[in-house]
């Protein structure tokens, strides 16, 4: 297995203006002086690109709260870097928009979560969902792709429907539905967090999207577990990409699996040594890329893809189990049955990238 870094997810500060139920970070709008300054994510910005990376995520925390942004987005332009961003949608402004109108980003993801009641009261906002929407159209007229994500919960999940019909309306390009998780604020939550069926039931509905409205680009993230490809996502996935090709830092300058692993397996810090190092050298990253099939937990354990898939979403397996390689949620699993009916029936080859039968 090799380990070619292509991606990374950047928490540029862990501010934020909102207080979002489910987030897993339990961000608040307090400044830390520890967080890395401006020059020191463009050195990041000029590390990342050296190792070959193709693309960067700001994040947060709330990523449009952090000062000289403007500048971060043109320095990954300068050292070839496609960037994106992912924000509330509460401080985009002209100024902003014109930086990215000149460095354009591969998106501007939205954090939307459901009608405009449900939506303003996970963010705890009541103009929440207003505000998105303004600067989102903002956006929309510079031509820049714009998406949304939407965070699956309790309060959200019969809400798809009518989620689906207002991205179609407004015109966004992508849509990705990713799943709650007991970490940050969300494990004082767990009443909110969805079950197995209602798990299923988002699979299907993400199926029936994405044959009824193919314009847009619909994925269930990879806490969705396995799946091939064209089915709940374009691309076939099998297995987690943390330590493998991505990997988040955080706004102290942490080096992580992924930003969203919150299990305290801290791989390095870019301020004591070279990225390059940490990513080569690092223990941390030893759960994916030393698994072994006896690793796996009880929720994979007979499955014929464990040595490819290994357990799974990681920071999903950790969060609901406090282990890795063990994933509560899986979308191969739930429909073990349903794709071999579509594989005898012939609608679909039902084979992985190596040729090999789907389970």
């Amino acid at each position: 297995m090799k380990y070619q870094l292509l991606q990374a997810v950047l928490e540029i500060t862990s501010r934020c203006n909102f207080r979002c139920l489910h987030c897993g970070s339990d961000c608040k709008d307090l400044s830390s002086p520890n967080e890395l300054s401006v020059s020191e994510w463009k050195d990041c910005l000029a590390q990342l690109a050296e190792m070959g990376a193709r693309k960067v995520t700001f994040s947060g925390g709330e990523p449009l709260l952090r000062k000289g942004l403007k500048y971060l987005i043109a320095h990954a332009h300068d050292v070839g870097l496609k960037y994106g961003i992912i924000t509330n949608g509460w401080r985009i402004g002209p100024s902003l928009i014109g930086t990215m109108a000149q460095y354009r980003p591969y998106v501007v993801a939205f954090s939307l979560d459901g009608t405009e009641a449900t939506h303003n009261h996970i963010r705890q906002n009541h103009q929440s969902y207003t505000r998105l929407l303004r600067s989102a159209a903002a956006i929309k007229r510079n031509r820049i792709p714009i998406a949304v994500v939407t965070t699956l919960n309790k309060l959200n999940i019969n809400e798809l429907g009518q989620t689906m019909a207002f991205i179609a309306d407004f015109g966004f390009d992508c849509w990705q539905i990713q799943l709650s998780m007991p970490f940050g604020r969300m494990q004082r939550c767990r009443e909110l967090l969805i079950d197995e069926s209602e798990f299923c039931a988002a699979c299907v509905q993400i199926m029936l999207y994405r044959s009824l409205y193919p314009q847009i680009k619909i994925e269930a993230a990879d806490c969705f577990g396995s799946a091939p490809a064209n089915l709940i996502r374009d691309d076939e996935q099998y297995g987690c990409g943390a330590g493998i090709m991505g990997l988040g830092i955080d706004a102290y300058g942490n080096v992580l699996p992924c930003l969203s692993l919150r299990n305290g397996s801290v791989c390095g810090n870019i301020r004591q040594q070279p990225l390059k190092e940490i990513w080569e050298h690092s223990p941390g990253f030893s759960f994916n890329r030393e698994f072994r099939l006896e690793n796996v937990g009880k929720n994979c354990s007979g499955c014929r893809l464990a040595a490819t898939c290994r357990g799974g979403c990681a920071s999903n397996s950790f969060a609901y189990t406090g282990d890795l390689h063990n994933s509560p949620f899986c979308f191969l699993r739930s429909f073990h049955s349903a794709l071999k009916e579509v594989k005898s029936d012939g609608k679909s080859s039902g084979t992985d990238s190596a040729g090999s039968p789907a389970p």
